[in-house]
């Protein structure tokens, strides 16, 4: 406890202040990059695809960052403490860079598609561990600052990733869009070396192994039964992602560890914000996506011109988390759900 009540988190007793500071940094930067790599490429995938061929494969660059993205999330949190932070920081982190290093020397889009999984599982895997090491350099008080502070930060770099994207393909080469994360990466996972020592492990956390398994196979299924191509295996695939999505289901229930607790599985409000978390989702990676692809080769605008257009889609998002919160607080769930949604409609019309 310190003097104002608040129990102090064991991490945070082990950070000096400055040496918190630095560690602050490093985890902002990584929480920096994987945002920014999540946009960066909207505007310079029209260019990457004239350079390097490959069209049909064009929506598979996104769905295979967001897919593998996905599966990092759901196998690191756990892991974090069951073997450390740092090395599932800097597994995640190594992954990311040499993920984004293969991605800018790729000579085909379905090679880049490959190496795009290998960076969105890095990403994957940053994304709760970054949140984890700042619950331990921080204590409760502290907290909500701190997550303004990084929230404001993952805002701001989904939002300039479009327009830094166009500019780095008008003023350089689209390949800068991913080798620009190398110095910022290394810089993060370096600081972090330096600044932050890790609480002690919790060996007796159980991981769930089969569970992102059968959940990124589910998905993938999915995704592949939903690629334009022959009907038959566009249904083998779907009922392939029915029949792995009962086994997911099934293995949760008999888990002593499971991904979805069944509380939550059962409560209706969780299962309606997980819906519309979705819905809501896939509209904003859909318009992410196409917009760009749309404007360079239908609306004959630039690259920066195309970046520039999503620009206000993105900055919406950051500020509509901050305002639906506060919708939330004073007019309850569907007040804040329904001007999420009769917004969202509005913009996509």
């Amino acid at each position: 406890m310190d003097g104002s009540g608040v129990t102090v988190d064991a991490g945070s007793r082990m950070q000096p202040g400055g040496a918190r500071r630095v560690a602050t940094g490093a985890v902002l930067l990584a929480l920096v990059v994987s945002a920014f790599e999540g946009t960066v490429v909207t505007s310079a995938m029209p260019t990457i695809t004239r350079e390097l061929g490959g069209d049909s494969l064009y929506p598979w660059v996104f769905s295979a960052f967001l897919f593998a993205s996905t599966v990092g999330v759901l196998v690191s949190g756990k892991l974090a403490d069951r073997v450390g932070r740092k090395p599932v920081f800097f597994a995640g982190m190594g992954l990311f860079l040499l993920g984004s290093a293969l991605c800018g020397l790729a000579t085909s889009v379905p090679a880049l598609v490959g190496f795009r999984v290998m960076q969105g599982l890095g990403a994957g895997a940053l994304q709760p561990t970054t949140l984890t090491i700042s619950a331990d350099l921080y204590t409760l008080r502290e907290r909500a600052a701190i997550q303004g502070l990084f929230t404001g930060a993952w805002g701001a770099a989904n939002a300039l990733g479009p327009l830094i994207g166009g500019w780095l393909v008008m003023h350089a080469s689209w390949r800068w869009v991913f080798l620009v994360n190398l110095p910022v990466g290394v810089l993060s996972a370096l600081l972090l070396h330096l600044s932050y020592r890790d609480p002690p492990r919790r060996e007796s956390v159980t991981l769930d192994r089969w569970g992102p398994v059968l959940a990124g196979s589910t998905v993938a299924l999915l995704l592949f039964a939903l690629e334009p191509g022959a009907a038959r295996a566009r249904g083998v695939c779907a009922l392939g992602a029915v029949a792995v999505a009962a086994l997911f289901v099934r293995q949760q229930r008999r888990s002593a560890a499971p991904l979805l607790p069944a509380t939550l599985v059962k409560d209706r409000t969780v299962l309606s914000g997980l819906a519309g978390g979705l819905f809501a989702g896939a509209l904003l990676y859909t318009m992410s996506a196409w917009v760009p692809l749309w404007m360079t080769e239908q609306g004959g605008h630039s690259p920066i011109g195309a970046g520039l257009a999503l620009v206000p889609m993105l900055l919406g998002w950051s500020v509509g988390s901050t305002v639906g919160v506060k919708v939330l607080v004073r007019g309850g769930m569907r007040a804040s759900v329904g001007l999420g949604f009769a917004l969202a409609a509005t913009g996509a019309g």
